[in-house]
């Protein structure tokens, strides 16, 4: 049983032509809403999504509170990772003779000083040193903490080597 297309009267072409206009408008509509539908599953999924993350940031402000004593940790080695460690080593490099032994470089941020644990040929060298410390620019203060003379030197004529400690304040 087929569908004899040539039995089909002339008058019939203008009814299948309605059927296939409706049916692509029907389509058309349907593709609309389609698409409609989702932009707004979209939008509705982005707002959802910034709401979660508005209430976390809420809640991540509200538990998180800073321990101040760590917050003064932090801040301090803050500090001594940037402070111009360049500059200090080079104005100590620009002061330092064949007579003087740096034994320790400690800083202390906190009291912005720096010890020097050093040992000179004699008294002389250590007293230039420091004479030479203080006149450094970017040094505010040069004391000498402690001088000991090291006995090694009392069995010859030499002059005693002496140990001895600065504190130099920074500027």
């Amino acid at each position: 049983m087929g569908i004899n297309l040539g039995t089909v009267k002339h008058t019939d072409y203008p009814g299948i032509v309605v059927i296939i206009l409706g049916l692509t408008l029907f389509a058309a509509a349907l593709t609309l809403f389609i698409v409609k539908e989702n932009r707004i599953s979209n939008i509705t999924n982005q707002m959802n999504r910034n709401q979660a993350q508005i209430s976390l940031k809420k809640a991540n402000q509200q538990t998180t509170k800073v321990d101040p004593e760590k917050l003064e940790i932090i801040n301090k080695i803050e500090r001594q990772i940037h402070y111009p460690w360049e500059s200090l080593f080079t104005s100590l490099e620009a002061t330092h003779t064949r007579h003087i032994s740096l034994l320790s470089i400690q800083p202390n941020m906190d009291k912005n000083e720096v010890l020097i644990s050093a040992e000179a040929e004699n008294i002389h060298e250590m007293l230039a040193f420091v004479r030479t410390l203080n006149a450094t620019q970017g040094f505010d203060h040069v004391e000498l903490l402690y001088q000991e003379a090291i006995a090694e030197a009392q069995q010859t004529n030499q002059q005693e080597r002496v140990s001895f400690t600065v504190m130099i304040k920074l500027s």
